[in-house]
């Protein structure tokens, strides 16, 4: 990609991070309080994180904030049951960055460091090409 002058515009990193956030109210975005918290929240985030990155060489903060509703059926969210670690299926397309992998194993969700636990004491079965962290 080139910048407008014609130079070759060189490729980016992105890092993401993720927030855990249990709004007064509940979660429930489309209640008003829930939205004006959120509202007032990402601004003070955005100020914060700018600042921060203000003195960083090569680093400019982009501004994004996505919203994802955990342990909701439609989201790809899940609960390690051993630990309660929120946690992402990644075998599945809609993966939620900023999440660890789970697996679900035994009839249960289990965060990578309880999967791993489980297939090292033979709880849970050693899966094709198994490699271990």
């Amino acid at each position: 990609m080139k910048e407008p002058d014609g130079r070759e515009r060189p490729n980016e990193l992105l890092i993401t991070t993720s927030f855990l956030v249990l709004p007064p109210g509940g979660t429930d975005t489309s209640e008003p309080e829930v939205q004006s918290f959120l509202e007032d929240l990402v601004e003070q985030l955005r100020q914060k994180i700018a600042a921060a990155v203000m003195e960083l060489p090569h680093v400019s903060p982009c501004g994004n904030y996505h919203f994802a509703e955990l342990g909701s059926e439609e989201t790809n969210a899940h609960r390690c049951q051993q630990c309660g670690l929120w946690g992402t299926d990644d075998n599945q397309p809609d993966t939620l960055d900023g999440l660890m992998p789970v697996y679900f194993a035994n009839d249960r969700w289990l965060c990578n460091q309880h999967y791993e636990m489980g297939v090292m004491n033979g709880t849970i079965p050693k899966p094709d090409g198994w490699w271990q962290s």
